[in-house]
């Protein structure tokens, strides 16, 4: 029987267990790390494509941080007056908000880690999209103070915003996200003939005050109306003015980006109370046949079937009525048709 040398032996038992602890403990500081960030921080995802996202940033160009900040993003985003639009200079508000990147600041004397990641998005090698969004590590153990943060963000962002309409538009990956910020248009500045913006407002102002019949009856409550007329009539005007006078956000679709799926998640995810605006319908389909990846089918299902969303009004406008399937012009789909034609004698 060989002799066995207990040098050795210990040597790689010790070795065994020097190897043995370093595999169970290489990653006790991330875990202990982790233990007390559950114990002493609120960790929060704001992602952009949220209305909270677009406050946070609200939020941060108001904050002393960014007026003094090294590090950060700069937006020139347009003022739009519609009654002087086309007079004079184009004028421009430059937003400041924090760079991509780790910043530091200060919330009602609590210490906040702000970090700012943006990445773009890709498919089929190339850029589709950006991901951006703040996540931000509240050392405290109470939710109530980040409750209190997004509630300061909402107010900023109601006082930034007051009088003033927000347009949305979807994107392929099933997000809306803020585009425009535009001054209220009013329902005078419009110049149809005789009534014919008066019964629009009125049917509107009808739907509206008659939610809760609708739903004692079981009935889907959204409506949809059709503008038609040539080009230049006033159908996206008069469209922008209703939805400013009865303070609803606008929706805007580009259906060639989208398919059936998509679109339904994108009209499940709406707010109750706005407006989805889709122009040109007859460019996107001619009778039943489809234009994009939407079909014809799951265009209609989106709109009142079983996934539809209460209290949206829909907009579309149209150039040629000819051309739509009767399929989408009826009661339920359509509820009201509304002729624009050339500028009348009254108009003029």
């Amino acid at each position: 029987m060989p002799e066995v040398n207990i040098t050795l032996l210990w040597t790689g038992i010790f070795l065994g267990l020097i190897g043995l602890a370093t595999a169970l403990f290489r990653n006790a500081p991330r875990h202990f790390f982790g233990y007390l960030q559950r114990l002493f921080i609120v960790r929060v995802d704001i992602i952009n494509g949220d209305n909270l996202f677009e406050w946070t940033k609200l939020w941060f160009d108001k904050d002393t941080y960014t007026k003094r900040a090294r590090l950060v993003s700069a937006n020139a985003l347009p003022i739009t007056d519609w009654n002087t639009a086309s007079i004079g200079p184009k004028k421009w508000k430059i937003m400041f908000t924090p760079a991509p990147g780790i910043h530091f600041i200060v919330y009602r004397r609590r210490p906040v880690i702000v970090h700012r990641d943006r990445k773009d998005i890709t498919a089929g090698g190339s850029v589709v999209g950006v991901r951006d969004m703040f996540i931000m590590y509240f050392f405290t153990r109470d939710q109530a103070i980040v409750r209190d943060f997004f509630e300061d963000a909402h107010r900023v962002a109601e006082e930034e915003n007051a009088n003033k309409l927000t347009i949305y538009s979807g994107d392929m990956f099933q997000n809306w996200g803020i585009v425009a910020h535009r001054n209220v248009r009013p329902l005078e500045s419009v110049i149809l003939d005789e009534g014919v913006k008066e019964a629009t407002f009125d049917d509107i102002n009808h739907f509206l005050s008659a939610e809760e019949w609708y739903k004692s009856m079981s009935i889907p409550f959204h409506r949809g109306y059709l503008f038609y007329g040539p080009p230049g009539s006033g159908k996206s005007s008069l469209a922008i003015a209703l939805a400013s006078e009865f303070r609803l956000d606008v929706y805007l679709l580009n259906l060639t980006n989208l398919n059936d799926s998509r679109l339904t998640s994108l009209l499940a995810t709406m707010p109750s109370h706005s407006m989805l605006l889709l122009e040109d319908i007859d460019s996107i389909f001619t009778k039943r046949e489809a234009m994009a990846q939407v079909t014809f089918s799951g265009f209609l299902n989106a709109l009142d079937g079983i996934h539809s969303k209460d209290g949206l009004i829909v907009f579309m406008s149209t150039n040629h009525i000819d051309r739509l399937d009767p399929a989408l012009l009826r009661p339920g789909r359509i509820d009201c048709k509304v002729y624009l034609g050339n500028a009348s004698s009254y108009q003029i």
